[in-house]
């Protein structure tokens, strides 16, 4: 009896575990199609959300106002709406990385995994990217469309005679124009500055970069931002300016007779089959034979007396010489987020006034080599450097204290919780006057604050509360004695860019009296020590060129030890050129 009680706890153990181990897996199957069912829940509600919702534009309209909002909050909104509207009509595009994406890789791994190319969704580090190109196109959408102010181009360009098919000259047309703006807005730096120059360097920097380098020290969106920049950045700019306006552009490249190696020249414009000379390192178009109109690589080539006019007899010569000519480089600017397949499916998905240029063309790239002159095209290595300086320099600043309010006196004034980043953003965006309070131009006109309110600040405290200056409960005396100092800094800096900009404004209103007076009188005035007097003068000779003053535009640009004077002095010989003729 208890053998067979025995074997029927067994019988019964055993069919309870058959039991239970069925219920387990009908318990499996449930929970898997319970998520099954919760993943095709979302997905239709992320597609019914797209038919009301207009993903794209959301995300348009949030970085057409990101300098208005918390930057952090907005970053999650665009990723938010980004990733939406990927989720909710997927585009179809080639995902397979183009050789040259491969070359970037295998030559800077680190900052191309950091990208990650090949993710299903939108990063937030894409958003950044997404702002710069935004600026650009903004740029290049009013300035490149605005008026020719160049005259001196302008009448080669009208000139039947000048050899130039129609669609070459609409080509140059937007080119000079959008040269023209890169050169007055965007002040010339030194590639290397002096020894003694009173900055903060970190205690170490990434193998290869040294503090301040030439052409990386900034990114693009910085020295677009800042208004200043080396000739290589400078370069960059009006390279980014022409992407976004629909031209081949390139930074040519050339092997110097005592290198290996090949260096950056000028940037190229492709015309037809020609490619036209754009000289921001010196900040100057190349003059074709004759001086006449824009040289061609051809003919500074084949001519040598076109690159031999580009010195200044007694003060500059010139870095390149036609016979070293024979092997030229086409370095195209592709950051690393143009190679990714969501750059291309956001560039097509983009429409109307949020359309910008967010990748390159692999057949436009392919199109340099097949010109007779260019050996190769490559991918330009310049923003891959310039991120790992950013980089470097970011965490130099949360471990170095020294280094953190160095960089805040320097560039604070912009930082996106300064009132400055408002008039600059609505600057850069064309919006001169937007609305009757919100406008860059009265935005910079609020930031003339009196020399003596700026003086006054640590003991006004009706003036510490109106510029979001009053000490904070806890906070050191010391530390904020120290605080106020920047904050001075700051504002000083802030009313100095302010007022620069101001008549850079004036210009693009064609009101070119008004523009040239206030750049002489509260820029270049007696009293005023500002770090934009360089372009400042040579503002002052463009706006006095078309109030037919040439001879005093003649003298701005000859003034000595201005950053552009080699670029300025060949500009007043063909001014000089023009007035005997």
């Amino acid at each position: 009896m208890m053998i067979w009680i025995t074997n029927s706890r067994y019988r019964i153990g055993l069919v309870c575990l058959l039991i239970a181990a069925n219920a387990a897996l009908v318990g499996c199957n449930n929970e898997a199609e319970i998520v099954r069912q919760a993943r095709r829940k979302q997905k239709q509600q992320l597609a019914n959300e797209a038919a009301t919702v207009d993903h794209l534009n959301e995300a348009a309209g949030y970085i057409s106002r990101m300098v208005e909002l918390d930057p952090q909050a907005a970053t999650r909104q665009i990723n938010y709406h980004l990733n939406a509207w990927l989720e909710a009509s997927p585009p179809e595009v080639d995902r397979q990385l183009s050789p040259m994406a491969a070359q970037r890789k295998q030559l800077f791994p680190d900052e191309f995994d950091a990208v990650r190319p090949d993710s299903d969704t939108f990063l937030p580090g894409d958003i950044d990217y997404f702002r710069r190109c935004f600026l650009l196109s903004r740029v290049a959408n009013w300035a490149g469309d605005g008026p020719l102010h160049d005259p001196i181009l302008a009448g080669w360009l009208a000139d039947e005679e000048s050899g130039l098919d129609p669609s070459q000259v609409q080509t140059l047309e937007k080119a000079s124009r959008l040269f023209d703006w890169t050169l007055r807005n965007i002040q010339l730096q030194p590639l290397q500055f002096p020894a003694n120059s009173p900055r903060v360097a970190p205690k170490e920097m990434p193998p290869g970069l040294v503090f301040d380098g030439p052409g990386y020290r900034q990114t693009l969106e910085e020295c677009l931002w800042r208004g200043s920049g080396d000739g290589l950045q400078r370069s960059r700019v009006f390279l980014g300016l022409c992407q976004q306006a629909g031209l081949d552009a390139c930074m040519l490249a050339i092997k110097q007779p005592d290198r290996d190696s090949v260096v950056p020249w000028l940037v190229g414009v492709r015309a037809g089959q020609q490619i036209f000379l754009f000289d921001a390192m010196i900040g100057t178009h190349v003059p074709g034979p004759g001086q006449e109109g824009i040289a061609t690589l051809a003919q500074a080539k084949e001519d040598p007396a076109v690159l031999r006019r580009m010195k200044i007899a007694g003060l500059y010569d010139y870095p390149v010489d036609s016979s070293w000519l024979s092997k030229v480089v086409a370095f195209i600017d592709i950051p690393t987020e143009a190679f990714c397949w969501r750059m291309k499916a956001l560039q097509q998905g983009l429409t109307g006034d949020a359309r910008m240029q967010l990748t390159y063309d692999p057949e436009s790239i392919a199109a340099w080599e097949e010109l007779e002159l260019i050996d190769e095209a490559q991918a330009w290595s310049i923003d891959a450097l310039a991120r790992r300086y950013h980089f470097a320099m970011q965490r130099a600043m949360s471990d170095d204290l020294k280094v953190y309010l160095d960089q805040q006196m320097r560039w604070g004034m912009l930082s996106p919780n300064f009132p400055l980043a408002k008039a600059r953003w609505n600057h850069l965006s064309g919006e001169f006057d937007r609305d009757e309070d919100d406008g860059a131009r009265i935005l910079y006109m609020n930031l003339r604050i009196p020399d003596t309110d700026i003086e006054n600040l640590p003991y006004d405290v009706n003036l510490q509360v109106q510029l979001n200056a009053r000490r904070q409960p806890g906070q050191p005396q010391e530390a904020y004695d120290q605080q106020l100092r920047i904050i001075q800094a700051q504002y000083r800096q802030a009313k100095q860019a302010a007022t620069f900009w101001l008549a850079l404004i004036q210009f693009e209103d064609s009101r070119y009296e008004n523009a040239a007076t206030w750049q002489q009188k509260r820029v270049l005035g007696r009293d005023t020590q500002s770090p934009w007097g360089p372009s400042a003068r040579y503002n002052v000779g463009r706006a006095l060129e078309h109030l037919d003053r040439p001879d005093e535009a003649i003298e701005y640009y000859k003034t000595q030890r201005d950053p552009q004077e080699h670029g300025n002095r060949i500009r007043a010989r063909l001014l000089s050129r023009e007035v005997a003729e």
